[in-house]
């Protein structure tokens, strides 16, 4: 099976769209995108409200969001789902 089949099928499989979102289509916000850069380059959830001064319990409603909002279920997810979309993450954009 080709590789973009294949990817394609996990992608259906998964319930979601074949055709790549964009940060605006899915709602994400400035805030969202921080904290999903911050994610990406490994933060925990206290070093991520360290930084931006804020509860870690806000911390973890943001990231809740940001996971459902992109339809993932972890940190893993959400930062290659971030990538695939090429979202802009703190400024930069993925590498």
């Amino acid at each position: 099976m080709s590789r973009p089949l294949a990817s394609r099928l996990l992608m259906r499989s998964k319930g979601r769209p074949l055709v790549p979102q964009r940060s605006e289509d899915i709602g994400l916000t400035a805030r969202d995108k921080r904290i999903l850069g911050y994610l990406a380059k490994g933060l925990t959830n206290q070093e991520i409200a360290r930084s931006l001064g804020m509860n870690v319990r806000t911390v973890k409603h943001y990231l809740t969001q940001v996971f459902r909002k992109m339809r993932v279920r972890n940190r893993v997810e959400a930062t290659v789902e971030a990538q695939r979309m090429r979202l802009e993450l703190d400024g930069r954009p993925p590498a």
